[in-house]
């Protein structure tokens, strides 16, 4: 103890405590100041999210586990009802019947793009190497894997958003259930969080009714400039 004593008491002990001392004080102000910049930052909203389905409810799927084939009947009515465009983005291609409805579109002249990972397209379980021998249009970055986590397809049809499509089902089949969760293909998501809507507006036709009309007069032009650039190739002693 008086060792001890004498260290603390001498010069060097003292310049070792005031050091220990403040360097403990400093990590105690440091951290105060770290939680008080934590708080003071304003906290994300939580964004509320709800998937749902045009199944009925009286008809829930019973497993969630099974391949329900209505499902993907419906997707294939869709496809082949398409008479304009097709946009495909997904991560793996395994249904047949689906990659077979959408060669029959782009031989009816459906504009078909599909956007996919590079991991996939020379997966022995994919049909992708099908829609590219059709001269189908597939894009992906190059050395890219994993990146298709959002899959989607969009048919020529009107724009729905979120909130739109929701009220078109509660009119249709009344409040959404848990038991409506769990499907294949006909999902819809709907978020509470306006910073989205903000930033990526909204092109749905039923929200704003003017642009169901600057739709169809695009089209109507779109549609005659295609008649008379057939018109112009077609040769002079062909009849339709």
């Amino acid at each position: 103890m008086q060792i001890l004593g004498k260290v603390f008491n001498s010069n060097s002990g003292k310049l070792i405590v005031a050091g220990g001392l403040l360097f403990v004080s400093s990590e105690i102000v440091y951290e105060l100041y770290l939680w008080l910049r934590k708080c003071s930052r304003p906290k994300p909203k939580p964004c509320e999210v709800y998937f749902i389905n045009r199944r009925k409810l009286m008809n829930p799927s019973p497993n969630p586990q099974v391949l329900l084939r209505e499902h993907i009947d419906r997707t294939i009515s869709y496809i082949d009802r398409a008479e304009k465009s097709i946009c495909l983005a997904q991560y793996i291609f395994t249904v047949r019947e689906i990659s077979e409805a959408i060669i029959r579109a782009k031989k009816r002249s459906v504009v078909v793009r599909v956007v996919t990972c590079e991991s996939m397209v020379g997966n022995e379980g994919s049909y992708l190497r099908d829609l590219i021998d059709e001269d189908i249009k597939v894009q992906y970055k190059y050395k890219s894997e994993y990146l298709m986590h959002h899959k989607f397809c969009l048919l020529d049809t009107e724009w729905y958003c979120g909130n739109c499509l929701i009220a078109y089902h509660i009119a249709e089949y009344g409040e959404p259930t848990k038991f409506m969760q769990h499907t294949l293909f006909d999902k819809a998501i709907v978020s509470d969080r306006a910073e989205l809507l903000k930033r990526f507006g909204s092109s749905c036709s039923r929200c704003k009714p003017q642009r169901r009309v600057q739709n169809k007069q695009t089209m109507r032009r779109k549609n005659g400039r295609r008649l008379r650039s057939i018109a112009q190739a077609r040769p002079a002693n062909c009849r339709f």
